[in-house]
């Protein structure tokens, strides 16, 4: 008799073509992200396809979900091309959309902030805390995961998939990382401390805390941006969007 705990091999076979096509993402995602594949370079499917040692199909997954992010572009007959980085009003467009929606999340979902909830939010953060960073993009990828988690979980409290769905199309951490290589993450410890403010805020059920703390922590890390790509700098926020 098999055992249950064993795959079949097709299970197997599946199994290993995601593997592959998340491999192919991330290595591909890191080569964009730290300038190795630049702004509108041809993307090969088969010259990458035999550097990686595997069919084109899971080069080709890779690469739409790459797509997806906004990491990539595809022109029928033409192919895949790096995407360009954020200039500056793509960039101010990123982070008034996360006002919006972060926000907007806290007013629908304060009613469902629990106490495991709170727990994981201070897991993910005592973890961001707990690690060491460096300017390049290897060095301070953990910080990028761990960071998106945080926020995706605010996204969640909506219980909406389409408030959900439209956060994750932003692709606000996939794209971000690409001004940040060279520089790194700014002031880690004030990040966490204004983590530890929304935290607390959720924790005892305060909605103009939380907002306030939330809103505070997206402006500021707006603001904390390196300025340092030629022929860019960022204007102040939408000053439309209320601080409450």
């Amino acid at each position: 008799m098999t055992d249950s705990k064993e795959l079949k091999t097709g299970e197997r076979t599946l199994l290993r073509k995601a593997n592959l096509a998340a491999l192919a993402h991330d290595e591909i995602k890191r080569r964009i992200t730290v300038g190795r594949l630049k702004d509108g370079e041809k993307v090969v499917l088969g010259d990458l396809a035999k550097e990686f040692g595997t069919s084109i199909i899971p080069i080709r997954e890779a690469l739409a979900r790459l797509s997806a992010e906004r990491l990539v572009t595809y022109e029928p007959n033409k192919g895949f091309r790096v995407a360009p980085a954020p200039d500056a009003e793509e960039i101010a467009h990123l982070f008034e959309a996360r006002v919006v929606l972060e926000l907007g999340a806290l007013e629908v979902g304060m009613a469902n902030v629990t106490p495991e909830l709170v727990a994981e939010l201070t897991a993910l953060n005592d973890d961001i805390r707990s690690r060491s960073y460096g300017a390049n993009f290897e060095a301070f990828e953990s910080f990028i995961d761990l960071n998106a988690r945080f926020h995706e979980l605010l996204i969640g409290l909506t219980h909406n998939p389409l408030v959900i769905d439209a956060y994750q199309r932003l692709s606000y951490h996939e794209r971000i990382p690409r001004l940040l290589h060279g520089s790194g993450v700014n002031d880690i410890k004030r990040i966490v401390v204004e983590h530890d403010a929304i935290i607390a805020a959720l924790e005892a059920h305060s909605l103009e805390h939380a907002r306030s703390a939330l809103r505070a922590h997206i402006v500021d890390a707006y603001e904390r941006l390196p300025q340092n790509w030629p022929g860019h700098s960022l204007r102040p926020l939408n000053a439309a969007i209320p601080a409450r």
